[in-house]
């Protein structure tokens, strides 16, 4: 065993020097100490750096196998119904999804009222419906046909009253019940229920024993002294039939309520409405002023035969939340938010499409982008009064009617790769945006179109291997120990040096 370790002795290169031939001095402890301060130092940002994630990004072609993805979506619309806005659907090869509602998009007043669809259809009763034109077989209008219209057609008749601006708030203040339709002289739907409504008006009169508690009225929204009357009014489409209880108007009020008829448009069902709503305002007791519509509305008539709906209204807002998904193809494709009404035509300078997209969306993942990144938040008040506030999303503003807007979307898929394995796929977007004025013949709209890049934006966590750490941080300990090693020989020489001279016995 002595001769074994007699043989080690021999091949050691870790070669010894005995303490006792070793000299320490006051420049080497204080490199010492400046060294021992440095290789912590470096030791503890070494370890920092070996187990810090790093993220590299690279773009590859896409892959995904599958076929769809979800458009998740929050949009606002302070100046327009929920009764009048359809959510359709368009893609590039022409499928196509319109008036989407159900479990995919639900709208919500901005009071918060759950409307279920944006257009109401209601069935007809089956004896003698009166006949209403169809708008696909309308035929275009020679240039000066609106004028020859106006001039044939008179809604109002000896039961209707003929109103404007300067007389409609006293007629709502003078009768427990005033019916108003809000009209155009060139919508044909209007035409067509001029005669209903006029028999409508002999029929109460005749019922109610000519009440002079309740009026029908009529207002020509084309009469240019009826224009301010009918924008206060909050009128969208045309007929509007409007009913006012006990003089209520809700002019000052910031989410504007009305109550409208949506019930058939026949004689025998409107009069049998308006005497519904006559006697349900006799029971209760007149107000002193003007006030704010309740939110029960008019009760129903009795049941009517199996097949028929009975006539009834609805208390209608201005304002509508927009939220849900869209399963849609990932190909390029289209929403459109698009002003909708059966049996009506559409007052389009009064169509106003300002909106607020809270939420918006690509694919299941949450963590994907959700806004628009662009415009500062704010919040405002829509011309008509309408609030909306903008503090969670991006606000598009309509200065005049009949703007359409546009919003262009380049969608990137991003995949997310962390480490241990999961993998999250999201998508991101870019987007611009345009408006302009419509056609005069045609309802402003919002589209949403998009358009998937091919590729993919991978972004992938790293870390560094722990045997490259470790020789990594060997290899700056030991630097940085040589590298004060020889500081401090050169201050150790230099200092004795200086001593020597001190004391006289240089050279």
């Amino acid at each position: 065993s002595v001769a074994m370790a007699s043989r080690l002795k021999n091949v050691d290169i870790f070669r010894h020097i005995p303490t006792d031939l070793t000299e320490a001095t006051k420049v080497g402890g204080c490199v010492s100490i400046v060294t021992v301060i440095a290789l912590v130092l470096l030791c503890i940002l070494e370890v920092r750096s070996l187990m810090a994630v790093t993220t590299n990004t690279r773009i590859s072609v896409s892959h995904r196998e599958d076929d769809y993805f979800r458009v998740n979506l929050n949009v606002t619309f302070p100046s327009i119904s929920c009764n009048w806005i359809s959510v359709d659907y368009v893609d590039i090869v022409g499928h196509k999804k319109t008036n989407i509602t159900g479990s995919e998009i639900h709208k919500h007043t901005l009071h918060g009222k759950y409307v279920a669809s944006a257009v109401r259809e209601y069935e007809q009763p089956h004896e003698e419906p009166e006949p209403e034109p169809e708008v696909a077989e309308e035929k275009p209008k020679a240039p000066d046909a609106d004028k020859q219209v106006e001039a044939q057609i008179t809604i109002e008749g000896d039961q209707v009253v003929d109103i404007g601006d300067s007389t409609f708030q006293n007629t709502i203040n003078d009768h427990r019940v005033a019916i108003v339709n809000f009209y155009a002289p060139w919508c044909p739907f209007c035409v067509a229920m001029a005669p209903v409504y006029e028999e409508a008006a002999k029929q109460v009169k005749k019922e109610t024993g000519g009440s002079t508690e309740i009026v029908m009225t009529a207002v020509n929204c084309v009469d240019k002294a009826n224009f301010a009357l009918c924008r206060a009014q909050h009128i969208q489409v045309f007929p509007t039939l409007r009913v006012y209880r006990d003089g209520s108007n809700n002019m000052n009020a910031k989410i504007h309520m009305h109550e409208e008829y949506r019930g058939p448009r026949t004689a025998a069902a409107m009069a049998e409405f308006v005497v519904t709503v006559w006697n349900a305002v006799k029971k209760q007791t007149p107000p002193g002023g003007a006030g704010t519509p309740q939110l029960e509305g008019a009760k129903p008539p009795p049941p009517t035969p199996q097949g028929k709906k009975a006539a009834y209204s609805e208390y209608s807002s201005v304002g509508c939340i927009i939220n849900g998904h869209i399963k849609v193809s990932r190909i390029p494709g289209t929403i459109l938010f698009v002003p909708t009404a059966a049996g009506h035509n559409f007052h389009t300078e009064a169509i106003n499409m300002s909106h607020v997209i809270n939420h918006l969306s690509f694919g299941a993942d949450v963590e994907s982008q959700s806004q628009p990144k662009r415009k500062s938040k704010r919040a405002y008040y829509s011309e008509d009064g309408a609030y909306s506030g903008d503090h969670d999303g991006t606000l598009f503003l309509s200065l005049t009617g009949r703007i359409t807007h546009e919003h262009f979307l380049k969608v990137v898929q991003t995949v997310h790769e962390y480490l241990y394995g999961y993998v999250r796929e999201t998508y991101e977007y870019t987007v611009n945006s345009n408006l302009y004025r419509a056609a005069q013949d045609d309802v402003p709209t919002v589209k949403m179109v998009w358009d998937i890049w091919p590729m993919e934006v991978i972004h992938t966590e790293t870390r560094k291997p722990m045997v490259e750490g470790i020789c990594q941080m060997v290899g700056f300990l030991g630097g940085i120990y040589a590298a004060f090693l020889v500081v401090e020989r050169m201050m150790t020489g230099t200092w004795r040096e200086l001593t020597k001279a001190r004391e006289g016995k240089l050279g």
